[in-house]
């Protein structure tokens, strides 16, 4: 899980998240609103996957992919 304790903001450290709707894009993808800074963020913000045009399930699988290919 991401955030296990409770959403917080990565700029600024937070606490104060509030969920704003979900991504116009990707569905699955829930946006949230810093009260404390203003950033707007989501489940992917300063992941590997966050500036991906792909859905999160197509980088997951190429990554398996890749890890299995060793064998």
């Amino acid at each position: 899980m991401r955030w296990p304790e409770g959403v917080k903001c990565p700029r600024c450290g937070s606490e104060q998240v509030n969920k704003r709707g979900m991504d116009d894009t990707q569905a699955y993808r829930q946006r949230y609103i810093c009260q404390g800074c203003g950033r707007q963020v989501d489940d992917l913000t300063g992941s590997i996957f966050a500036a991906r045009r792909q859905p999160l399930r197509v980088g997951i699988r190429a990554l398996a992919n890749f890890w299995g290919s060793g064998k």
